[in-house]
């Protein structure tokens, strides 16, 4: 049985081997990303299991938005009746000015500590 790359010659068979190794290349970057991703996003929503990061991740949410996820149902109660009171909607903007805040004290701190 003839080796598969003779029939090739040098040149195909170094063509093979980059194309090869890109491809391996281009998924360990993705890997890397993907957890990356899935480091940050835990760190915001303050979780380790990965099979809800990963579905987070899968509904689009990033560690910008999953912080905000604690808020949807006492949005929903605001909602409930079609309206929302002044009363709502300022405890809305504190939880919201709250959630920014933490988010800047934790970023800055990480800052400091890297």
């Amino acid at each position: 049985m003839k080796h598969v790359f003779s029939a090739l010659g040098p040149a195909q068979e170094n063509l093979y081997f980059r194309l090869k190794e890109a491809e391996l290349l281009d998924h360990l970057r993705r890997e890397a990303g993907l957890a990356a991703g899935l480091q940050r996003i835990g760190g915001a929503a303050g979780a380790a299991d990965q099979d809800l990061l990963h579905g987070l991740l899968d509904l689009g949410y990033t560690s910008d938005t999953v912080v905000l996820l604690p808020l949807v149902p006492l949005v929903q109660i605001a909602w409930a009746n079609r309206e929302v009171s002044s009363r709502e909607l300022e405890r809305i903007r504190e939880l919201l000015t709250c959630a920014a805040l933490t988010r800047e004290v934790l970023r800055s701190t990480c800052l400091k500590a890297g």
